[in-house]
């Protein structure tokens, strides 16, 4: 619904608004089955339709939940820690932080990514295994968000996929599991923003830091 109001002349685009409530009534009637299958199947019936409850129910822990599903390159406990992921995603962000602001210098940010890329060798060479952080998985949601400029910004569609990305992540944050999305990959209830951010930050990436 926010999505939907267009700032500058104070007036809603209906049919983005009906869309938006459409799609808001099928995520709340889809939620109603689920629980509804879930006490079928179980006898335990879901947590409720009360958001306050939702949040602060006791499996609810946002500040464990995001080390879980937004920065932990590893899964499980700290013996499954390695630096290849770190490494490779810590490169690829500081590369494009430093073709964004410190154009002049590529041979720095060329220098990241090779250490990025050889991070990533390391990775094939050692044992597979889940990275649960989404930043981890995906670095480019960071690097290409420094990327974003005042042009990418006053184009109506890419305010409104970070306002919807924005509010999906408080809202998932605020009621996600001390484990975050257990044995996930990348932080998987945050997948469904990944198709809007992408091209967005990519296009940032290579309009504002290109090597």
């Amino acid at each position: 619904m926010l999505t939907a109001v267009q700032f500058r002349r104070r007036r809603i685009d209906w049919p983005a608004a009906l869309t938006g409530v459409g799609l808001g009534a099928l995520a709340f009637v889809a939620y109603l089955v689920d629980m509804r299958i879930s006490d079928a199947i179980t006898g335990v019936g879901g947590y409720g339709i009360n958001p306050v409850e939702v949040a602060t129910r006791k499996s609810a822990d946002p500040w464990n939940g995001i080390w879980a599903s937004l920065l932990r390159p590893f899964n499980g406990g700290w013996e499954s820690a390695g630096v290849s992921v770190p490494l490779a995603a810590l490169g690829m962000v500081l590369g494009l932080v430093v073709l964004r602001f410190l154009p002049s210098r590529k041979l720095l940010a060329l220098g990241f990514f090779a250490g990025s890329a050889a991070a990533g060798v390391g990775m094939l060479l050692n044992e597979p295994g889940l990275v649960t952080g989404l930043l981890a998985a995906c670095p480019l949601l960071v690097g290409g968000l420094v990327c974003l400029g005042k042009d990418d910004l006053r184009v109506p569609l890419v305010r409104r996929a970070l306002i919807a990305c924005g509010i999906a992540a408080v809202g998932i944050v605020a009621t996600n599991y001390e484990v975050g999305g257990a044995a996930e990959w990348g932080g998987r209830f945050f997948h469904q923003m990944l198709p809007l951010l992408i091209p967005w930050l990519c296009s940032a990436s290579t309009v504002r830091a290109p090597l």
